[in-house]
């Protein structure tokens, strides 16, 4: 575009059209829509050449004629409208008279839109032409995306796009990731749009196309189409907004650091930019081919099969999961805001921590080679992972009930098979898992997870009653045998920690006011309260010295006194079981290890001073899951796994409260929180297959429930903008 001379502003109608601008959100294919053309007096071929464009391929819009501003008149050679240090420092170079020009034009084709009254205008300059469907695009792209701001119906790149929607005629609209795209000969408007450009771009700081593209500076949405409305005309390369002077402008390469340093920051506000959800994006949610979610399902299956056997199955399930969800975030979901994720302040808190873990491990062994890592130093890279698991189960898994009741036929044959029962008066042994203990908190977790299972499955409409019963019968005998197996068992732990879990699970599914959760709820408290009772005598020969000492070690905390005080009179004191003593020696020298850094922690390097604490112990398992997250990560590490499995709770029960899971999964999921959580106050589960497999399937979860929530928000928003 040539811009040597200004003139008053004028319109003419070189297509005779005396058509009117329709004040409607849409507008329909006989309505007129405006487009505002920015020419010099001194070149009426190319005013002729676009209104005859017009008229062969776009007899519904009326072109109003802007004169084009002339920046090398002497009139504007003290360049009023614009801030020329700050334009020098932000582009390098000296301000073209052209360009200047230009950018003026641009403003008054604007106040010239807005002083008409119109709803949409569409601005250009004279050096582009309608081409075959143009007019059509146009007018889909405002009918289909009513309230856009400004949208770039020409570049000179589109790169990268993410897309906002594609429209009836197959234009794709969007916001690119790399920029500047160049050329502003054609854009549409809406008039709020118009008004707040004129507002925040009425000084000239940039150019009008880098301008124009700075929504994080200006405030207007901006959009792009990927492919051109318009066709650039030969009149393009005539250009002399530049007469060949970029080069000529351009400040030597010492004294453009300014330049490239508001570049470098654009552009990360750019990247920021585009992967910003506009709010009046709609939802799509592709649904996972059939093979796709019979994989995902046996993947899922192997993910919690610790609670069956003891293996690594769960790390390979789960990283094939996580590459899965990876692949279509990257290849497709990133790339379409119906799609994109929001993880949320959890999530990018999680991506914090392991990133935090990530360097302090680094930072150790780089610094203090000697001291070398300790045991399991890796499942604190896993919150890491956590958001991603959950975005794997949003996208892949479309029958949970085919797979919660699969989990219950598996552990019914778990239970049956995978458990040898010795004798009333002697300890079972664990066939599948390394130890009773492992084994019990397995267990543990699938027994809670029966009854409310069985309520779900008896409330379900779309299961004939035959199969309904069945389901429910199995669940309840998975509930009985996981009891009877947490008894011959003997991990006095998980009997402390049932105690607590499922009480908290049969009152909150009272609480809930089915019928048949109440019924089921008071059937299995008699079950667990018959079992406890015929096996009394038992319970208090296996768990009364523990008991005891627990109750001791109560006393002594009542009184004041200190935790390590408390542990080492309990330690000299003869009557201490050894078993108990022994496990009182770890907590002290763990207690003493924390309190040389309470905030931090040992890092992962805290096995080299463990043989340097004051009792003698062969195990540097902690017996204490939070004692293994504090001395190696000390108030700081506590506080961040606090605050996660909080969010959780929260998130799930918000899941709940608006039906998007089944309350049933909601009282599950607590209950077994709360077990795990007593479990750790007397073992390193989270050392173990199961504990692992238990912490990342628990917050996977939460983060499902997130993604679901946050669909729910966006149709709504969504909802909201069509009406």
């Amino acid at each position: 575009m040539t811009l040597e001379r200004s003139s008053a502003s004028a319109s003419s109608n070189m297509l005779g059209s005396d058509q009117s601008v329709t004040r409607d959100t849409r507008i329909g294919k006989g309505d007129a829509l405006r487009a505002y053309v920015i020419n010099l007096a001194k070149n009426p071929q190319r005013w002729e050449a676009i209104a005859r464009s017009a008229a062969d391929f776009a007899p519904g819009i009326e072109l109003v004629r802007i004169d084009a501003v002339n920046g090398r008149a002497p009139e504007h050679a003290g360049r009023e409208a614009a801030d020329v240090p700050t334009f020098e420092r932000l582009n390098g170079r000296d301000m073209l008279p052209g360009e200047y020009g230009c950018y003026l034009s641009h403003l008054e084709a604007l106040r010239q839109f807005l002083d008409d009254g119109s709803q949409y205008g569409l601005i250009l300059e004279d050096d582009v032409a309608f081409e075959e469907g143009s007019e059509a695009r146009i007018r889909a792209i405002i009918n289909e995306l009513p309230a856009f701001g400004a949208v770039k119906l020409v570049n000179h790149r589109a790169k990268f796009l993410v897309e906002l929607l594609s429209t009836s005629e197959h234009d794709r609209i969007g916001r690119t990731v790399h920029g500047p795209q160049g050329s502003a000969a054609a854009y549409l408007v809406t008039r709020e749009a118009a008004q707040r450009l004129l507002d925040a771009l009425s000084t000239m700081t940039l150019p009008w196309d880098v301008a124009l593209e700075g929504a994080w500076h200006h405030g207007t949405e901006i959009f792009s189409v990927e492919k051109n409305v318009l066709a650039f005309t030969e009149e393009r390369e005539k250009s002399d907004i530049s007469g060949g002077g970029y080069a000529k402008a351009k400040y030597p390469w010492y004294q453009r650091f300014g330049a490239a340093s508001a570049r470098s920051r654009d552009y990360r506000r750019r990247i920021g930019y585009a992967f910003t959800r506009p709010d009046h994006a709609g939802v799509a949610q592709a649904e996972p081919l059939p093979w796709q979610q019979m994989a995902a399902g046996i993947l899922f299956l192997a993910f919690i099969s610790a609670v069956w056997l003891e293996s690594d199955a769960y790390r390979i399930s789960g990283g094939l999961l996580i590459l899965a969800a990876l692949w279509r975030y990257y290849s497709k979901d990133i790339w379409d805001y119906r799609r994109l994720p929001e993880i949320g302040w959890m999530g990018r808190f999680c991506l914090l921590w392991g990133a935090y873990v990530l360097i302090r491990f680094g930072i150790s062994l780089s610094t203090e080679p000697d001291k070398g890592i300790g045991s399991s130093e890796g499942i604190y890279l896993l919150p890491a992972l956590y958001p991603t698991l959950g975005y794997a189960m949003y996208l892949f898994v479309r029958r949970p009930f085919l797979i919660a009741s699969i989990f219950m036929v598996v552990s019914l044959a778990a239970l049956g098979f995978g458990i040898d029962y010795l004798g009333p008066e002697i300890r079972a042994r664990a066939r599948l898992q390394n130890n009773p203990i492992h084994a019990s908190v397995a267990v543990g977790l699938i027994c809670l997870c029966a009854v409310p299972y069985a309520v779900h499955a008896l409330r379900r409409r779309d299961l004939g009653m035959a199969l309904r019963g069945t389901l429910a019968a199995l669940s309840l005998l998975v509930f009985i045998l996981s009891g009877i197996a947490i008894y011959n068992l003997w991990s006095k732990g998980v009997w402390l920690a049932m105690i607590v879990a499922l009480p908290v699970l049969l009152m909150t599914m009272i609480a809930a006011g089915s019928r048949t959760g109440k019924q089921i709820a008071v059937a299995a408290a008699l079950i667990a309260l018959a079992g406890v009772v015929l096996n009394y005598q038992t319970l208090v020969q296996v768990a009364g010295g523990t008991v005891g000492t627990t109750a001791l070690l109560l006393a002594e905390l009542q009184q004041g006194n200190s935790a390590t005080d408390t542990l080492r009179v309990l330690i000299s004191d003869p009557s201490t079981q050894a078993s108990e003593m022994e496990r009182m020696k770890i907590w002290y020298n763990a207690l003493s290890l924390w309190g040389e850094n309470p905030l931090l922690g040992a890092g992962v390097g805290w096995l080299s001073r463990w043989s340097l604490q004051l009792y003698a112990t062969p195990y540097n398992l902690l017996h204490n899951g939070y004692l293994e997250v504090a001395v190696r990560y000390g108030w700081t590490g506590l506080a961040f796994y606090g605050v996660l499995f909080g969010w959780t709770v929260i998130t799930v029960y918000k899941a709940a409260r608006l039906r998007l899971i089944d309350v049933s999964a909601l009282q599950a999921y607590v209950a077994t929180l709360m077990f795990f959580a007593v479990t750790l106050v007397s073992n390193s589960n989270i050392r173990l297959a199961i504990g692992e497999t238990y912490m990342w399937f628990a917050a996977g979860f939460a983060f499902y429930c997130h993604f679901l929530l946050v669909e729910q928000k966006r149709r709504e928003a969504a909802s909201l903008h069509t009406r």
